[in-house]
């Protein structure tokens, strides 16, 4: 059958519309799946730069940790220069003891000695006289070596208090070193620093650079939990745990308990008085405590460090120093003994209480406090350096992780800088076709336009910018030592790490209306996100950043 002319063409105007509708169909998947791609990108940036955040924080934390531990290590070694001044004035105390107890080992022979004036032949004038010259030979000798020694000794002492303030002083130097670190720290977190350190990378490889931010707003979560109120303490008064840390630490035996030094003593002391015997007996602490504890935990504060030597009277009973003189001959008697305690007692104060207290006994030698005062006090009295510490008021907030600090990343591509540039936009965005048309007649309201861009709704709608996407991340800085899941958070020891976490890790992203997401996604101006995700999130929604 013949086919009209009017009638040919309808299969080429029909395949023209298909072709349209196709190619309208491959252009708006292409748009999409670009939409997508891109946000999956924003996302990979974003839980970049929430991870690296997180380790930022585990890393400043660390090392504050070990500054931490560092000053806890300098306070250690106050307290073995302490006992080492103790111990070496005990040794003091030790020869002047052993001088009088041959006072009290000659006082059986005076009075045998003293029928000689009656009469020479007395039987006990000649062992009584030779055993008083002998003690007074011994005593004249110790006497000697005491003189010969205590100058060097006096000024060795105030060479020894210098070395302690400035082991004080360098552990008061580490705190600076922790503020600065904390200083950094805030610095790096501060404006989103370093999410925008990523984007600067990212925008390396972007058509229309200027479209990808970091918001400086987007950094109240970061700074909270880390910062200001959150796990740090930057300038710390209470210091008894770290204190209580120092005492554990101090470990060799010499500084915690010197029982072992009476051997070290005899061997000292022994060759001074031979062919006599000395017996010495030895109990002596360095430690921190308000009061004199002979270094129990027993002292509520940790105001002063204290050091001090004294007899042993566990066991036997017995006293620090024992001098038997052995060469005696009868009738009178062939040995005598003669006993004498001694003690040796440091206590350092501040130089603002200025009561450092210096003495042994016997003796009677005592230093001015000046020698061996410490430093200025912060917390007076006392003489603990500040330090950076863990917000010990966290640890009983089991819904907020103890403290541990979480972070948001907040990454935004405009799309409304896009649009701007429409040389870029053809170059490198072929297939988006932007378009808009109205719902009724030209003539009618505006209010009933379309806009295909997504870049700003309708009047209808306010006029609302939707052109930014937004992405969001969450990381935390969490505290774990192997082995020790119980162990709470501290800044005492440096295992801290990094690692990314659901949004709703911990109380401040439930279903109450008011959490954190919704916090960074209002700050960074794309409420309409906040409200949208809220609206998600209270009807069971659990696939948010």
């Amino acid at each position: 059958m013949k086919i009209p002319a009017l009638a040919r063409g309808q299969t080429m105007v029909l395949f023209a519309l298909t072709m349209l509708l196709t190619s309208l169909l491959v252009l708006m998947t292409l748009s999409l799946s670009t939409r997508v791609k891109e946000k999956m990108e924003l996302q990979a940036m974003a839980d970049a730069a929430a991870y690296s955040n997180a380790a930022v924080t585990a890393r400043a934390y660390n090392e504050i940790a070990l500054m931490s531990r560092a000053q806890i290590g300098k306070m250690v070694s106050l307290a073995a220069v302490q006992s080492l001044i103790s111990w070496s004035s005990y040794f003091m105390a030790q020869l002047m003891a052993s001088i009088q107890s041959y006072n009290m080992a000659r006082l059986p022979y005076i009075p045998l000695a003293a029928c000689c004036s009656a009469s020479p032949a007395c039987v006990t004038c000649a062992c009584a006289t030779k055993a008083l010259l002998e003690i007074s030979i011994q005593q004249t000798k110790l006497s000697t070596i005491y003189a010969s020694l205590l100058a060097s000794y006096q000024s060795l002492d105030i060479a020894a208090g210098a070395q302690s303030r400035r082991i004080q002083g360098a552990a008061s130097a580490i705190f600076v070193a922790q503020t600065e670190r904390w200083m950094n720290l805030q610095d790096e977190l501060n404006d989103q620093t370093m999410a925008q350190e990523i984007v600067n990378k990212a925008r390396a490889g972007s058509a229309t650079p200027n479209e990808l931010t970091a918001p400086g707003a987007g950094d109240d979560v970061s700074k909270d939990e880390a910062l200001v109120t959150g796990a740090i303490l930057p300038v710390v008064i209470a210091h008894d745990h770290h204190s209580f840390a120092a005492m554990g630490s101090r470990g060799f035996s010499f500084v915690t308990s010197r029982f072992m030094g009476a051997p070290t003593l005899l061997s000292r002391l022994a060759p001074l008085v031979a062919p006599d015997t000395i017996q010495v007996t030895n109990l002596g602490s360095a430690y921190f405590s308000d009061t004199m504890t002979h270094g129990s935990f027993m002292g509520t504060r940790t105001d002063y460090v204290w050091s001090e030597d004294h007899m042993d009277l566990g066991g036997g009973g017995a006293l620090p120093n024992v001098v038997t003189y052995i060469r005696g001959t009868p009738p009178c008697p062939p040995i005598s003994t003669g006993q004498m305690p001694a003690a040796a007692l440091l206590w350092s104060t501040d130089s603002v209480t200025n009561a450092s207290f210096h003495t042994y006994l016997p003796g009677g030698i005592m230093d001015p406090p000046a020698v061996h005062n410490l430093g200025p006090c912060i917390n007076c009295p006392g003489i603990w350096p500040q330090f950076v510490d863990y917000n010990f008021l966290k640890l009983s907030d089991h819904d907020d992780l103890e403290g541990q600090p979480k972070n948001h990343a907040v990454i935004q591509r405009d799309y409304g800088v896009r649009e701007a540039d429409m040389a870029a936009l053809k170059a490198n965005y072929p297939w988006t076709r932007n378009f808009g048309f109205n719902f009724t007649n030209s003539g009618a309201s505006a209010q009933s336009r379309f806009d295909n861009r997504g870049v700003q709704l309708g009047p209808q709608n306010g006029s609302l910018n939707i052109g930014k996407q937004t992405a969001v991340s969450t990381g935390i800085a969490y505290y774990h030592r192997g082995g020790h899941w119980r162990e709470p958070p501290n800044l005492l020891n440096p295992y801290w790490r990094a690692t990314l976490v659901p949004y709703d890790v911990d109380d401040d992203n439930k279903n109450d209306g008011d959490n954190d997401i919704q916090d960074s996604l209002n700050d960074v101006g794309v409420g309409w996100a906040a409200d949208a995700f809220r609206a998600l999130d209270v009807n069971g929604y659990k696939g948010g950043p």
